[in-house]
């Protein structure tokens, strides 16, 4: 009797069998050309578009309830620690808004790209009313430069 794990499956009970993997060269003595690394595939294509927009639809959902703060075509930097008041006032307005669904939607508007060069230019940083809060330091600014030559660098595909 075959006992199954919960770490992997045996192969050919719940899958199709491996086909042999076929190597094509050019020119005898030469490796078979590999696809491009990070080329995706359709099936991530589709997830991607379906990540990006989900991240869209919950940034939206910010700028619905605090518009003086959130906007993606003209973004501010944030206050530090906008995620504690976030959460506060969330509770005192009886917003139904997620501690989990409202930090993925904030993760996802403070790595974008526009807001990476709103943060990278420096200047006054905003609370939730949209009042300045602070100021964005050389240090921060170095950090948002450097994420968004990265972030511009994986969209080059480097």
């Amino acid at each position: 009797m075959q006992t199954l794990s919960i770490k992997r499956k045996p192969k050919g009970l719940y899958s199709a069998p491996e086909k042999p993997k076929e190597t094509t060269a050019s020119a005898p003595g030469q490796a078979a050309a590999k696809p491009a690394k990070g080329a995706p595939a359709k099936a991530q294509t589709a997830k991607s578009k379906k990540t990006a927009k989900a991240r869209i639809r919950k940034i939206k959902r910010l700028s619905e309830h605090w518009p003086e703060l959130f906007n993606r075509e003209a973004p501010k930097p944030l206050k530090v620690g906008i995620l504690h008041d976030a959460i506060a006032d969330i509770e005192a307005r009886g917003i139904q808004f997620g501690t989990g669904s409202f930090k993925a939607a904030l993760a996802g508007y403070t790595q974008s790209a526009s807001y990476l060069m709103a943060l990278s230019s420096g200047g006054q940083r905003y609370d939730l009313t949209g009042q300045p809060a602070g100021e964005v330091t050389t240090e921060q600014q170095q950090k948002a430069t450097e994420a968004l030559n990265k972030l511009k660098g994986a969209a080059d595909g480097e």
